[in-house]
């Protein structure tokens, strides 16, 4: 076609009439830049962005602040469940107050860096939920998530993690989400007090009154039980990792402990949920040092283009992003792997591979056998293999650093520090592909 833009109509009604009248197979035509732009014959106008400023935060109301401090103040075991409230680095000490003056432990839920998991008060893993009278949940979205046992598919509504008679309050904005019949971030949960407020405002009121209300109160028997119970978790997955370490494939455990010594000494901003073995085996300890995740489906997908806008953020401060992704959720955008590498973003990528979409796989699983249907199909579509993808050889095709697939425990550590040499001294991604199990 010439480049033409007054031709376009004539052409297209010509290869409308071939495709109607001769259906020999497609017709294609291309459109020229020039047909889709126009010449600017002013400047744009830029408004006052002064005139288009950041709505306020919302402080709580005082009374049912008072209320939360008399709550936390009269239980017998209160606990924090904390999500999102790191989301403002500047409410995290707000959080270490509350609890040191109330001598309260902190569950931190990881949907941000929202407590510190080195804290004798960090109650992250343990099994203190089920022995609390009292739950305050700050900036929870979903507490059906964290406060109900099920299974991975369950049938019904589950079991309730408290005991008998606990109340359940909540700080936080989840109630300004709600704007129709039909949500996309949890069920409604029974709640004794629900408090619309910034977590960054609304603690320190509450911190204040507590404190005048417990003055001259012991509270060793409590921290007494914290401590027992951090200790036992702490052994129970010490043990736990041992037992694991020489497995292949590869155990998160290893891998996860593996990388903490790499890392403990590094500027690293971490890239998704803290749960499971990365909180068991890494500690956090700064404000903003984790990006969570964010979106509907856990933000599926997302997770490698994620990683690399927090690169791009951690290099301006001299760091940079460490991202774990499984193998499904790495193909979604593995081209996003040149944009790093180009850009020199740095990023250590570790891709956990076992074989495919099995949290899919294990969803047609059940479906299969609730359903009394044959199980002999179940891996179409789920199980990457026959062949496998060479995901380290996908990387290096992109001009980044990777190393795998690393099945052996043993040969964890060397990778990771030759991966961890390459982001540091290159400024740029490298990716390290992981058989896990």
């Amino acid at each position: 076609q010439p480049h033409d833009p007054g031709s376009f109509p004539e052409s297209f009604i010509r290869g409308y009439r071939v495709a109607m009248t001769e259906p020999r197979g497609p017709v294609y035509m291309a459109l020229d830049a020039g047909w889709q732009e126009e010449h600017l014959e002013q400047p744009i106008p830029i408004p006052d962005v002064s005139m288009y400023p950041v709505a306020t935060p919302i402080g709580g109301d005082p009374d049912a602040l008072r209320q939360v401090a008399q709550l936390l103040a009269g239980a017998e075991m209160p606990i924090i469940l904390a999500d999102r409230l790191g989301r403002n680095p500047a409410a995290v000490p707000g959080l270490i107050e509350l609890a040191e003056a109330g001598t309260i432990p902190v569950v931190d839920l990881g949907g941000t860096f929202n407590f510190p998991s080195t804290h004798p008060l960090d109650a992250t893993g343990t099994d203190l939920l089920e022995h609390a009278d009292l739950v305050l949940l700050l900036d929870v979205d979903q507490p059906e998530v964290a406060l109900i046992s099920r299974d991975r598919y369950p049938r019904g509504h589950g079991r309730s993690r408290l005991k008998a008679g606990a109340r359940v309050i909540t700080i936080g904005l989840g109630d300004l989400l709600i704007h129709s019949l039909t949500t996309d971030f949890g069920s409604l949960y029974p709640m004794s007090l629900n408090v619309t407020a910034d977590t960054n405002l609304a603690l320190p009121a509450v911190t204040a009154e507590l404190r005048s209300l417990v003055a001259g109160r012991s509270t060793e028997a409590r921290a007494t039980l914290i401590r027992e119970r951090r200790a036992a978790a702490r052994q129970r997955w010490n043990e736990e990792a041992e037992r694991e370490a020489d497995h292949r494939p590869i155990s998160h455990a290893r891998l996860n402990r593996e990388l903490w010594n790499a890392l403990q000494h590094e500027q690293w901003t971490f890239n998704g949920a803290v749960e499971g073995w990365v909180r068991r085996t890494w500690e956090f300890e700064r404000p903003g040092c984790v990006i969570g995740v964010v979106g509907g489906a856990a933000g599926l997908g997302t997770g490698l283009a994620r990683a690399i806008g927090v690169g791009l953020a951690a290099r301006d401060n001299g760091g940079f992003c460490v991202a774990l992704n499984g193998d499904g959720e790495f193909f979604y955008d593995p081209s996003s792997l040149w944009t790093a590498v180009h850009h020199h973003i740095p990023v250590l990528a570790v891709v956990l591979d076992n074989g495919g979409y099995l949290g899919e796989g294990g969803h047609v699983e059940f479906t299969s056998r609730q359903r009394e249907r044959s199980t002999a199909t179940n891996h179409i579509a789920v199980h990457i293999e026959n062949p496998s993808i060479n995901i380290a050889g996908l990387a290096r095709d992109q001009g980044a650093y990777a190393e795998g697939p690393i099945e052996d425990p043993a040969e964890l550590a060397p990778a990771i520090a030759r991966a961890l040499k390459v982001v540091k001294e290159q400024q740029t991604l490298a990716l390290l592909a992981v058989r896990v199990g």
